[in-house]
């Protein structure tokens, strides 16, 4: 997989500095960037996230400078220390 695989085609569109996941199962969704099922899948994945503790606003903030920095240096490496990131915590957790 690369970023062409994730580029939008219509590139004329409102760009928006929020995201939405819509519910697949809500008859007024309107979500058509994906497949059913993989609308669904990243429906869950939010809604499973906001019913956590987790500072969805800082993770994916996080996230998305992580995935410019791969795309600018054409490298995985930032993603990689992203996700490093997450290790190095439940390694010190672990210790404790």
């Amino acid at each position: 997989m690369s970023f062409d695989d994730f580029i939008e085609s219509d590139s004329s569109q409102q760009k928006q500095t929020h995201i939405t996941m819509s519910n697949p199962d809500h008859p007024d969704t309107s979500a058509n960037y994906a497949d059913d099922d993989t609308v669904r899948e990243h429906f869950n994945a939010a809604n499973a996230i906001q019913n956590s503790p987790i500072n969805r606003n800082l993770i994916v903030g996080e996230f998305l400078v992580a995935l410019q920095e791969a795309r600018e240096e054409d490298s995985l490496d930032p993603i990689d220390d992203f996700v490093a990131n997450f290790e190095e915590d439940e390694d010190e957790e672990s210790a404790e």
